[in-house]
Formats: C-alpha cells, sequence, structure tokens
C-alpha cells in the first residue's frame, strides 16, 4: 500500500520533481487529508501543486505537456491517401480507421486536410463521417472534414452531402443549407409504413395522405386511393419548394416533374399555390 504521507521532496516522478511541500487539504465530502506537493515540471511551466497518492502510482506524469505531446504525435501520424485520376475531375481516396474511406478533393486535400488524422466516426443514423480531433484554447474538440472544407464553425449553420454519401467529401457533393433545407434533404425515416418520403396511411379517410413540412409548417397536399399517385405528388411539390435540396421518391421522373412543375409555378404566380 502506497502512503500518501511519506516525505516526497526532491524525489522526480517521470517529468515531474518535488520542490516543496506538503501542502494538506480536508476534502468535503469524505472529511479525508489530501497531501498536495509542490512539482516542477522538465518542461518549464509554472510550478503547481500535485496530489501525492497520483504522483507516487504514475496517475500524474507532468504538468500536461507530455498528453499533449502524445496528442501531437498521432496528429502527424498521417492517413494513408492516393490521388485517384477520374474523367470528372480526379480527387483524392484517404484511408480512415474502422476500415473505412473517404474521398475528396485534390486542391482541399493538399491546402488544410492533409494536416490533420482523419478518422471514420460512426453516425447513429447515417454510418459513418470523417472526424479530426483539434485542439483549441487547451481543448479537444471533434471537427468534421465536410465542415472544414467550407471553413465552417457556427454551429447554426448546417453543411450537407448532396448524395448522402457521408464518405464522399469532393467540393462539388457538398453544400451550406439551412435549417430546414437540411432536414428535407434527410432520408426515409424508419418507421416509415408506406415506403415513400411524405406519405402516410390515413385510417378514417381510407387513403393515402402525402405532406412535406416547409417554414416549420405541415403542408397538407392531398389524399389518393393510389400510392403511387401520392408518392409522385409529394415529389413534385418538394421540388417547387426546396428546389435542388429535394429528396425525391422517383429520382428517375425527374423530367417528367419539371413539366408538370411549370404548371403549378405559374399557378403560384397566380396567387392560387
Amino acid at each position: 500500500m502506497i502512503l500518501t504521507s511519506k516525505n516526497l521532496l526532491n524525489l522526480t516522478f517521470s517529468r515531474l520533481t518535488v520542490i516543496s511541500g506538503p501542502k494538506i487539504e480536508i476534502r468535503k465530502n469524505t472529511n479525508r487529508k489530501i497531501f498536495l506537493w509542490e512539482a516542477k515540471c522538465s518542461c518549464g511551466s509554472s510550478d503547481r501543486y500535485y496530489n501525492s497518492f497520483n504522483l507516487q502510482k504514475g496517475v500524474t506524469k507532468s504538468c500536461g505537456c507530455h498528453y499533449k505531446e502524445l496528442v501531437k504525435t498521432m496528429n502527424l501520424r498521417y492517413n494513408e491517401y492516393e490521388v485517384i485520376p477520374d474523367p470528372t475531375g480526379a480527387y483524392v481516396l484517404v484511408k480512415l480507421t474502422q476500415n473505412q474511406y473517404t474521398m475528396c478533393g485534390v486542391d482541399e486535400w493538399f491546402r488544410v486536410l492533409i494536416n490533420h488524422k482523419w478518422c471514420a466516426l460512426k453516425h447513429r443514423k447515417n454510418g459513418f463521417y470523417v472526424a479530426t480531433s483539434i485542439i483549441t484554447n487547451g481543448k479537444h474538440k471533434t471537427t468534421h472534414m465536410h465542415r472544414m472544407i467550407y471553413s465552417v464553425t457556427d454551429s447554426k449553420v448546417f453543411v450537407d452531402h448532396k448524395n448522402h454519401d457521408t464518405l464522399d467529401n469532393r467540393k462539388n457533393n457538398i453544400r451550406i443549407a439551412i435549417a430546414g433545407r437540411n432536414q428535407q434533404n434527410a432520408l426515409k425515416r424508419k418507421n416509415n409504413t408506406s415506403g415513400y418520403i411524405g406519405v402516410h396511411w390515413h385510417i378514417s379517410y381510407k387513403r393515402w395522405v402525402a405532406n412535406i413540412h416547409y417554414k416549420h409548417k405541415r403542408i397538407h397536399l392531398g389524399s389518393f386511393f393510389d400510392l403511387t399517385e401520392a408518392a409522385k405528388n409529394r415529389d413534385l411539390y418538394t421540388l417547387f419548394y426546396y428546389k435542388e435540396f429535394s429528396v425525391l421518391n422517383f429520382p428517375e421522373l425527374i423530367e417528367e416533374y419539371k413539366e408538370k412543375l411549370k404548371t403549378i409555378e405559374q399557378e403560384a404566380k397566380n396567387g392560387q399555390t
């Protein structure tokens, strides 16, 4: 058993050398005595008091400089990467943790991203996000790659992936969106019973009901006997309200929707929508 009252004066524990003490403090909740010794760290930082038990047990090894050096070393262990030629534009394929890979632009990689150690961070809904840890004011903060590419630090500003592939961090797949539009870009919910986004069965009507949310309001789009028609109607008005931020049930019908959209836009101008 380690005796916390042992004389530690002039002893060295890893990077800490005891120079004075002890100073005794009483814990309020247990009334136990705590022996604190003033120690000097080999890095030259200001002298501080350390718990006697932690020093002898090896829990405290430095003023904190040792941990900072470890983090810095980890960040210097850059990810393995490869520049991939592509007809639409070359991109960088980056190896992450958890056997995952991400894609990003060549310019963004060599300009900013290469200076950080990136890992695959499991998300409860959308698979993996690409993240790194940055020290700001002595504190670690998790930063996502897609936000760093656009230099977005404000948590109120949303940045999303157009194709929902959170490992595709090429700049042409990332966009800044307002909160409502970011939510509209969400995929079908797990509790969805119709199989289509924005469509549900109404027990009283005995029909399929289509609706969307816009500016924190729920907009009723009508009720339908045919499930497919309800889903298409939802797609049409999603395009009307959300434009390029829309997530469609039938993306292959986009050209057909554009033709019908002209009629809806004209009706809106005439005050009918």
